[in-house]
Parts: C-alpha cells; structure tokens; sequence
C-alpha cells in the first residue's frame, strides 16, 4: 500500500472518531486541521489524542490544530 492511500485512510479514521465523539459532522476549518497532517507520528498523535478525550476537550484540540 502506498503511502497516501495510507495517510488517506489514517485521516478519515480520525474524522470518524471525532465526529462520533461530537455527535456531529466536522466543520470545513475541523477537517482541514486534520488533513493538512500527513505525517504518521502527527497522525498518531491526533489519534491518541481524540480517542482518549472527552467531547469538549476534542472540539478545544480541534480548534487548536486550525490555529496552529
């Protein structure tokens, strides 16, 4: 596997562990905070981080990565 395909794939599992801790689908800023990452230990960070917070604190990370 490529690793784009691979990059691609890690992305979208993370938007999928943030929307389903929120509730909700993630906003235009929400998503481009997650996928302008492409690194793995970038991706593995977010990953651990959203899996282990509360929902509040995965809205709080998420504003911080946009701002980043």
């Amino acid at each position: 596997m490529d690793n784009q395909k691979l990059i691609a794939e890690w992305q979208t599992k993370i938007v999928g562990f943030c929307e389903a801790k929120l509730g909700r689908q993630l906003s235009p800023p929400e998503l481009r905070s997650i996928k302008r990452f492409n690194g793995f230990q970038a991706l593995e960070t977010i990953e651990d981080t959203v899996n282990q917070a509360q929902p509040n604190e995965v809205e709080r990370y998420l504003g911080t990565l946009a701002a980043q």
